[in-house]
């Protein structure tokens, strides 16, 4: 059944052309890299429910994860706390900080800053919650975000970027064309420019288009997040000034965050015979938070000690680390979905 349905997932993905993709994800950027993460996500999925033995579930899931760039990330639903960003305080404060401070002789008219660390480290969420922060809202008079993913696509990013500062579909073709187009509508405003999952280390891949945004005003920003810190200095980020570097959450961060997740509204006896077990999932999900995210919410709706202990014995921890263990908590997670739920990903 399982096998089945991922296989008729991926034959409707197959035979979606960007133009559909892009009508049904009218809403959500870069709609052909989310249809690309999708099926390499749901391909991976795959691997493992044909493989009933361990060394092949092992063996073919690591195969095919390794042959794409792809987060698998939107398996699960990523949703921004502005409240709760649990041992993340100090980040997005240096964030935030970078992005507001003023120009000085020393800091250049368009500052490029990089949050850089692993899958699953929050790099992400971290800057979602800086672009919708009410000062950072304010001080720029236009904010822009593109999801870039691999490769790194010069003409359509630049288009994206055009269509956003112009909040319609441009009429105009070719880099060179809507890249001076983006330079006059960018000319003396204070502009953030969000560049998300950057996988390039080859700077002469957006040489022209950050040239384009260098007639914006003093005090400009392009935030890049990205999974290698070369990446962040091919961009133009300066090595000791502008790359933040994330660390892995220390444990009993990751049980606050667990805890908000998996324990509300149950009562104290219910929470304490689940505790041992979620203090040894915790340990597992090493210091992730999309790990931690993902099984908090899991374990959120099962109330019985047996369910907790067989996500804790469950096979699929066994798959050889890759992506520093997010993928084992993810396939949990999806592997838990009713059949009627797996149907919606058909949409």
């Amino acid at each position: 059944m399982a096998e089945s349905l991922i296989s008729i997932v991926l034959e409707q993905l197959t035979s979606i052309t960007v133009e559909q993709a892009a009508q049904a994800f009218k809403l959500v950027t870069g709609a052909e890299e989310e249809v690309k993460n999708l099926t390499s996500n749901l391909e991976a999925i795959q691997a493992v429910l044909e493989d009933a033995e361990e060394r092949e579930v092992k063996e073919k899931a690591v195969k095919i994860w390794g042959s794409s760039h792809e987060q698998i990330r939107n398996i699960t639903t990523s949703v921004s706390d502005e409240s709760k960003v649990f041992g993340r305080e100090d980040d997005k404060k240096a964030i935030k900080d970078m992005l507001l401070c003023g120009s000085s002789e020393e800091t250049p008219n368009l500052r490029i800053i990089s949050v850089v660390g692993m899958g699953g480290m929050g790099k992400t969420t971290l800057s979602q919650l800086a672009y919708h922060d009410d000062q950072v809202k304010s001080y720029f008079e236009k904010r822009v975000w593109i999801c870039v993913s691999d490769p790194f696509e010069e003409e359509r990013i630049s288009l994206e970027i055009l269509e956003s500062l112009l909040g319609e579909k441009p009429n105009l073709a070719g880099k060179n064309n809507i890249q001076e187009k983006i330079s006059e509508l960018v000319s003396e405003k204070r502009i953030l420019l969000v560049l998300d999952d950057v996988w390039t280390e080859d700077s002469s891949k957006w040489d022209s288009l950050k040239a384009s945004l260098k007639s914006s005003s003093p005090g400009s920003r392009v935030l890049v997040s990205s999974r290698k810190k070369e990446v962040g200095l091919a961009m133009g980020s300066r090595s000791t000034t502008d790359i933040l570097m994330l660390e892995k959450l220390s444990e009993d961060k990751c049980l606050l965050l667990f805890s908000h997740l998996a324990y509300p509204e149950r009562t104290r006896g219910e929470r304490k015979n689940l505790e041992h077990i979620g203090r040894k999932i915790v340990e597992k999900c090493q210091g992730l938070p999309l790990a931690v995210k993902a099984l908090g919410s899991l374990l959120r709706s099962k109330a019985k000690e047996h369910e907790w202990q067989s996500i804790l014995d469950s096979k699929m921890w066994e798959i050889q680390r890759v992506e520093n263990s997010v993928f084992p908590p993810l396939l949990l997670s999806y592997y838990d979905l009713s059949p009627v739920l797996r149907q919606c990903f058909l949409y």
